[in-house]
């Protein structure tokens, strides 16, 4: 069986609700299965970019906490 992992990650603009996400979702499942990919299942992890010191503090960043979405397919 073989595995393909497509990064999803919609943002909703002002005004945009569930359905505008549901609608990209469905597009880019249906486009992979032009080639032959069986949807399996969505994924989402957290990962933490690092911040910086900046330059003598000023410039700092804190380090962030944000959340991916992967789709995966099988084949």
């Amino acid at each position: 069986m073989n595995t393909k992992v497509v990064p999803f990650n919609p943002f909703i603009k002002n005004k945009q609700n569930a359905n505008k996400v549901a609608q990209e979702m469905e597009q880019l499942i249906n486009e992979q299965a032009v080639d032959g990919w069986k949807f399996y299942n969505f994924y989402t992890t957290e990962t933490l970019i690092a911040g910086s010191n900046g330059c003598f503090g000023i410039g700092a960043k804190p380090d962030v906490l944000i959340n991916l979405g992967f789709l995966v397919f099988t084949k």
